[in-house]
């Protein structure tokens, strides 16, 4: 008799355990979760950038780019952000309708690179100051073909052609060097001149990330294979880019070691924040997975103490 309460007691304790780790976890995440609802860069930004060497294309073999035909295409029509996550989607928006943002127009066209099988980087300039709230500007660094000549450098998609300076055409090198002065585009497309404000001082109060091309197309697949039509792009950009995030398939943006303290040295409560998010989200995930064999393991366990109280 004793042991069949022994055997009840222990049973609701172990049955009560799980009940007990959600509730702790909910109550970290939910103010975390409602933070970052209303800052997701800060979120994006502090889970992908991450310290380590910043590396150019090399001098491989490369498919290039025919940069005039691609940027001279586009009709552009407005700046502002177009929220469409699903990579073809996204295409449509930019490419062929001309509509978005720095980082819209360099993901639409980095479709089409990883459909064209031209390798690629993104180059994000993350101004220091700012940068958890989304200020900042994106170009490519891409093998490229134009009047005949190949080349390997920076190809700004917004901007709708290739910045020059004392008419060279800058490399990622330019960019991490900085001290950039008297930079021009050099327009490919009838649309666009040759002013920017992102090759001077702004480029010289940020930092620059790279996004590697294969990461990024590994995202894009995993966009495409669990894409769902939610009703609300901008609730699907947030939603879909935080689970590529939880599930370490968001592309990482690469900084130095010293660019990363410079970075985050203003922005240290919010990373940690960030993060920790993070790895609370993906215990969730593990917990969601683990559910029905925890509760079958349960079953069984109720069904064997039961047959053995019968015996």
């Amino acid at each position: 008799m004793h042991a069949d309460a022994g055997l009840s007691a222990l049973t609701k304790k172990h049955a009560a355990l799980p009940w007990k780790i959600c509730l702790i976890i909910i109550a970290l995440q939910t103010p975390l979760v409602a933070y970052f609802l209303m800052h997701p860069v800060a979120f994006q930004w502090s889970n992908v950038i991450t310290a380590g060497t910043v590396t150019d294309l090399g001098t491989a073999q490369h498919r290039f780019l025919d940069v005039r035909t691609a940027l001279g295409k586009i009709p552009y029509n407005s700046t502002a952000q177009v929220f469409a996550i699903n990579p073809p989607d996204r295409y449509q928006r930019t490419i062929i309708e001309g509509n978005g943002n720095c980082s819209n127009f360099v993901n639409g066209l980095a479709y089409q690179l990883i459909h064209d099988g031209v390798s690629f980087q993104i180059a994000h300039f993350l101004h220091i100051e700012d940068f958890l709230r989304g200020v900042g500007h994106s170009a490519l660094n891409v093998p490229y073909e134009i009047d005949g000549q190949h080349h390997i450098g920076i190809v700004d998609v917004a901007e709708g052609g290739i910045p020059m300076m004392k008419s060279r055409n800058l490399t990622l090198a330019d960019l991490a060097a900085g001290g950039l002065h008297d930079v021009t585009i050099e327009p490919l497309n009838s649309r666009q001149d040759r002013a920017s404000p992102y090759y001077g001082p702004f480029l010289d109060g940020s930092i620059l990330g790279i996004m590697d091309g294969a990461a990024t197309a590994r995202y894009f697949r995993f966009l495409e294979r669990i894409y769902v039509p939610l009703g609300g792009r901008k609730l699907e950009t947030y939603m879909y880019r935080g689970l590529a995030i939880v599930f370490a398939l968001y592309p990482p943006v690469v900084v130095t070691a010293a660019d990363y303290e410079k970075l985050f040295a203003g922005h240290r409560p919010v990373r940690v924040a960030a993060r920790t998010l993070t790895a609370l989200l993906r215990i969730d995930a593990v917990l969601a997975f683990s559910a029905p064999i925890v509760l079958l393991g349960w079953l069984l366990f109720r069904i064997i103490g039961n047959r053995t109280a019968l015996t």
